[in-house]
């Protein structure tokens, strides 16, 4: 559906789209980029184009994309959109205008292993966001039968590689701030443990430590020494 111009929350009774007879099943989530409102469905990745005076066109960008959350779409400028699938992540680079043509492409074919340990059953609950001040991309999702996000893909922009977040990352929804920091909310919310209510920020600090005062967390001063030991590789 489509509203009327400046008016985004009055609509026409005839404004509206039908996808049904097109191929491609269910509409999983909508995503703005450039001049294209890419419409993401559970078999195809279809744009939608136009204006209000001209009328409005869908044409299929991608067949057999299986988008199902619609929480871990985001841009990287100068790059394109990102988002995991079912079977990977994969960018979406360039644009319709003026003849150009719009690629799609999976980025994650070395890290295969991991993404096949996710639960394509809940991958609504998958959460992801970029941040320019890190200059990463990050997306944490159900795994190994889990219900809850339990498993991180990093994706590093400038050195094209990927690291990977473990259990020690507990993120439920995850967002940037307007410093860049990522935010999140813990993925078993109240939980009945005071350490899992409240948002979490990801960031690169190393504090020595905190404390509270007044209600406010008070960091200490980072360390400044560094610790060596002998190699070892713990029976590994």
């Amino acid at each position: 559906y489509w509203s009327y111009p400046g008016t985004p929350d009055t609509f026409n009774q005839t404004s509206f789209m039908d996808l049904s007879g097109r191929p491609g099943g269910a509409i999983t989530g909508l995503y703005s980029y450039y001049d294209m409102l890419l419409v993401f469905r559970e078999g195809c990745i279809d744009v939608v184009q136009g204006d209000y005076i001209s009328g409005f066109r869908v044409t299929t960008l991608r067949q057999g994309i299986t988008c199902r959350s619609p929480n871990t779409i985001a841009t990287i400028p100068d790059v394109g959109v990102i988002f995991l699938a079912e079977d990977g992540i994969y960018i979406l680079r360039g644009s319709m205008v003026g003849g150009s043509e719009v690629d799609v492409k999976r980025i994650s074919d070395v890290i295969r292993g991991t993404i096949d340990r996710v639960n394509k059953d809940a991958l609504a609950r998958a959460t992801g966001a970029y941040s320019q001040k890190w200059k990463e991309y990050h997306v944490y999702f159900p795994a190994d039968g889990e219900d809850i996000p339990t498993l991180g893909i990093v994706f590093h922009v400038e050195d094209l590689v990927f690291s990977i977040r473990s259990a020690d990352f507990p993120v439920g929804c995850l967002d940037v701030n307007l410093n860049g920091d990522f935010i999140f909310g813990h993925n078993k919310g109240t939980g009945g443990s005071l350490a899992e209510h409240g948002l979490f920020v990801i960031s690169k600090a190393r504090q020595n430590g905190y404390s509270s005062h007044a209600g406010e967390v008070i960091r200490a001063a980072p360390v400044t020494s560094v610790w060596r030991s002998p190699f070892h590789d713990f029976g590994r």
